[in-house]
């Protein structure tokens, strides 16, 4: 057998460590980025539209990614106005290339 001696197993140890600090760094860069992210989409959303975005995240994160992006793209265009309900799922059909399916959506 094959025994290692105490200077080894601290170095796999460090080494170890050193992945775990830097996958929870980039982990709670994430985090920082996408609450930063949600702040600015709030104030171009109406909360309905809002709501709707959250919840498409949590069942299409790309989507979301996708949405969010043209809707901080678009900001400028709006003059201050912000996205209605409607006009989110009609951006959310274009972007998922809704080709005439009859998808219902029903606000509870």
């Amino acid at each position: 057998m094959c025994s290692m001696d105490d200077s080894e197993l601290n170095e796999i140890k460090q080494k170890k460590e050193a992945e775990y600090k830097n996958q929870m760094d980039q982990a709670e860069q994430q985090m920082k980025l996408e609450e930063e992210l949600k702040k600015n989409i709030r104030l171009l959303l109406e909360e309905n539209a809002y709501d709707r975005l959250m919840n498409v995240k949590i069942v299409n994160y790309r989507l979301f990614v996708l949405a969010s992006q043209y809707v901080l793209q678009s900001s400028q265009k709006l003059g201050g106005r912000k996205i209605t309900e409607k006009e989110l799922i009609d951006l959310l059909k274009y972007l998922k290339g809704d080709s005439g399916r009859n998808t219902k959506i029903k606000r509870i």
